[in-house]
Parts: structure tokens; sequence; C-alpha cells
């Protein structure tokens, strides 16, 4: 029985340079592999035979063959060659529950019509894939999904209606998106679920460090704040966190910032250009921390407790003003 559940267990990985052996001592392990002149197929690692067709263990002395439909963890990582995955090589893994797909550069598409079919998968991660241009409406359909990370995936076009879709279905997302290519300008409202949000004016990877737990979406290349929420909706969401950074031509903050009722935390960074702070931050209850960072117009207006912005701000717990190399 032991032997059993340990295949139930079993992790397959997609490794760079394919055919390589992975061994561990508690987790049998299973590789996608690519050779030259050969097509894809799923090999179990440690085997005495690898075999083209189907998947073979090794059990002691014993082998057995079975299907892939026990699989419950698949990791893609590495694949620099492929444009997509091999067709019909994930639509049978019934049991699969968690799907990580990471740096294949060139990977331009995922197939939708067989992700539909993993209805026990629960967390998916798509990241680091420059050239994923197209990310399926299906996955909203997943009705055990929980967690969605898709992040560093700069080509990516969504539609506002099927990411909004997506990312209200699942309890846990962190997802990166190009203002460029996504258009979510009076749509983030919608979120019913959004607690932290990273406004960036380029393209910023540095979100990929924060603790993932909690709903987070950054949008980079957004040099345009008024637009992305509707003022009066704004008090419907559930904002706690909102760092702005780098976003050069920004002089005043957006108006729906003042209706944002569960906010906590903001973070203002090197916005050069930035004049002042709006008035109504200091009706907003729960505001305990905020920092100010690189922008030099606020440092003699947020001065302790001379500044003439310092009646805005003075109820704040947590203050940080200063500029930094």
């Amino acid at each position: 029985m032991a032997e059993e559940e340990a295949e139930e267990k079993t992790v397959l990985s997609a490794l760079a340079g394919g055919g390589e052996e992975v061994r561990q001592e508690e987790t049998k392990v299973a590789v996608l592999e690519k050779e030259k002149g050969k097509a894809w197929s799923f090999v179990a690692a440690g085997e005495e035979k690898r075999r083209r067709e189907g998947f073979e263990v090794s059990v002691g002395k014993r082998r057995k063959r079975r299907g892939l439909t026990s699989l419950s963890v698949l990791s893609v990582d590495g694949m620099n060659d492929i444009t997509s995955l091999p067709s019909g090589c994930i639509r049978n893994l019934t049991s699969l529950t968690k799907l990580k797909i990471t740096k294949c550069r060139e990977l331009q598409s995922l197939p939708g019509d067989e992700i539909q079919h993993l209805e026990m998968l629960r967390s998916l991660t798509i990241r680091s894939c420059n050239n994923l241009t197209s990310f399926p409406s299906e996955v909203g359909r997943l009705s055990s999904l929980c967690s969605l990370w898709l992040s560093d995936c700069r080509s990516i076009i969504l539609q506002p209606q099927e990411l909004i879709q997506i990312l209200n279905s699942v309890d846990e997302f962190k997802i990166q998106i190009c203002d460029k290519k996504v258009n979510l300008r009076g749509q983030l409202q919608y979120l019913h679920t959004l607690k932290y949000l990273r406004l960036c004016g380029a393209h910023d990877h540095r979100s990929n460090n924060f603790m993932f737990g909690i709903p987070k979406l950054s949008i980079c290349c957004c040099d345009e704040l008024k637009s992305l929420m509707i003022a009066e909706a704004a008090s419907h969401t559930l904002l706690e966190g909102i760092c702005i950074n780098g976003i050069s031509n920004l002089t005043t903050l957006p108006d729906w910032l003042r209706h944002l009722k569960s906010l906590s935390s903001l973070s203002i960074e090197n916005c050069p250009r930035l004049e002042r702070l709006p008035r109504d931050l200091k009706d907003l209850p729960r505001l305990s921390k905020l920092r100010l960072i690189n922008c030099p117009q606020l440092e003699g207006r947020c001065e302790r407790e001379t500044g003439e912005d310092w009646p805005i701000i003075s109820h704040v717990s947590y203050f940080d003003i200063r500029s930094s190399a």
C-alpha cells in the first residue's frame, strides 16, 4: 500500500536538455523528455528500460505498467525549444492537482481544450514564458482551482472580462500583466477579492519576491491611473495595500484612492513629479502605513509637524519618507 501511495504522489518534471534522470529518496519522479528524432514521451526516472509508450514504474523487483491518471503534480521547466505542449499530454491527467510551467521561453499557447478536463486541479503556475500570448479562458471553469500564479509573461494578451472572471473564481492569485496588452481601465472595482495592487511605470518583476498568500495584481507599463477604477464603486473593493512605483509623469493621485475604506498600506516610490497628497487621505480609517520613497516634491510638504500635508497623514502610525540612491 505504501508503494501504491508513493506512485499516487509521482511528480512529473520537464527538464531542459531532456533525457536526464532525477532521483529522490521518497518521491518517484517521471520525466517529460524530448530526444532528437523521437516523439515526446513520458518515462519514469530510474526505470530499467525506457519505454516510448505508456508509463512504467519499477517497484522493488516488480514491474507494473499503468497510465498517468494517478499523477498529481506536473512541472514543465526550462523547455526552451517548445512552442506548445505536446498534443494530448495533459488531457488524461484527471488526478492532477498542481500544474507548473516555468521558463519555457518559446511557449506561445496553452491547450485550453485539454486543461478544461483537469477537474481536480487546485494550483496553476505559469511563470517566465516570455512568448506566451494567450491564456485559456477555460481556466475560469475549473471548479477546484484555488490558486493561480501568472507572472513574467509580458506578451500575454487577455480580454478584461475573461481575466476578471478567472480571478474572481479563485481564492488566491498573483498576476502580472502589462497595461499595453491587457486593458483593465474602469474594471478594477469588479475584482471582488483583490487585496494588493502594484502599479508600475515600466516592466517590473520585483513583485515576484512578495509572499504568495493573498490576491495580488501587478500592472506594468501603467502611466495613467485615473481611469483604472470608477471612484464611486471603489468603496466596495477589499484593497488593503497599494504600491505605485516609477510613474514619472504622475502629478496627482487618482480620485478613487479616497474611497478605499479597507486600505491599510500605501507605498509611493520614484514619482518625481508628484506634487501633493490628497486631503481625503485623512478620512481613510484603516490607513496605518505610508511610504514615500524618492518623491522629492513631497519631502517638504510632509515634514513632521510643520509640513503643509502633515495634518493629512499625522494619524498614520508608520510613516517613512526618504530619498535613496
